[in-house]
C-alpha cells in the first residue's frame, strides 16, 4: 500500500493589503451607515464572529470622543468564546458612532440590541453573513470590486482571519492575538503564523539567478 503524502499545513485565506483596502472601500461606498459599522467592527478591528457580532448590545460598545471597546460577553456551547475586551480602533470607533446617531431615531431604537433590522428587532446572524457577502463584491448595479488576481471575499471568516494575520505581521505577541481574539488556546493562533499560497509565490518570484 503506498504512503499518504502528507498535504502541508498552509495559513487560512486572507485579504491582501489591496484586497483590505478595496473591501474596506467597497464598505464604505455600497453599504448603510449600519453596513459599514458592520463590516469595520469585522474586518481589520475586532476580528469578530457573526454570532458575537449578533449578540452585541449597546451596552458592550462604550465609546468616548478617544476611546472604546467591544465587550464580548462568554456565549454557552463549544464555541461560545470567553469573555473579552477588545479596544476600538478609531476608524471602527467612528463608523459606530455614526450608526449610534442613526439608529437614535431607528424603530426599535429603545431595544438593546445593537445592530437592527428594519423591523426594529436584532438583526440576525444570517442577515450579518449576507451584509458581508455583498459587501465583498460591492454587489451595486453597475459597479463591481475586484482585484487583478480575484473577486474580493466577504466571508466574516475570511475577515478574522485578516485580523489575526494582521496583528502578527505587525509584531503584535501571540498571546495578545489570541487574548484579542478570543481563543483559549495558543496553538489555535499559530496557524496564522504558516505561509500562504500567496507568500509562497511572492517568495519564489525574488529569487535571482544569474549567469555572471
Amino acid at each position: 500500500m503506498a504512503k499518504r503524502e502528507r498535504v502541508p499545513v498552509t495559513a487560512p485565506e486572507t485579504l491582501e493589503e489591496p484586497e483590505q483596502r478595496q473591501f474596506l472601500r467597497a464598505a464604505q461606498k455600497c453599504g448603510s451607515v449600519r453596513d459599514t459599522a458592520i463590516a469595520l467592527l469585522l474586518l481589520l478591528y475586532t476580528g469578530l464572529r457573526v454570532e458575537k457580532v449578533h449578540h452585541l448590545d449597546l451596552i458592550d460598545v462604550p465609546i468616548s470622543a478617544r476611546r472604546g471597546k467591544v465587550i464580548v460577553r462568554a456565549g454557552k456551547g463549544e464555541h461560545g468564546g470567553i469573555y473579552r475586551e477588545v479596544p476600538m480602533h478609531h476608524a471602527a470607533r467612528e463608523a459606530l458612532r455614526a450608526w449610534l446617531h442613526e439608529r437614535a431615531n431607528h424603530r426599535g431604537a429603545a431595544t438593546p440590541a445593537l445592530f437592527l433590522n428594519r423591523l426594529g428587532g436584532r438583526l440576525l446572524a444570517r442577515s450579518i453573513r449576507t451584509i458581508i457577502a455583498e459587501l465583498g463584491p460591492c454587489r451595486r448595479p453597475g459597479t463591481r470590486c475586484r482585484t487583478r488576481r480575484r473577486e474580493v471575499p466577504g466571508t466574516p471568516h475570511t475577515l478574522g482571519h485578516t485580523v489575526a494575520t494582521q496583528l502578527l505581521r505587525n509584531g503584535v505577541d501571540i498571546v495578545t492575538v489570541a487574548d484579542i481574539m478570543g481563543h483559549a488556546r495558543i496553538d489555535t493562533v499559530r496557524l496564522y503564523t504558516r505561509s500562504s499560497e500567496a507568500d509562497r509565490a511572492r517568495a519564489i518570484e525574488k529569487i535571482l539567478i544569474t549567469d555572471e
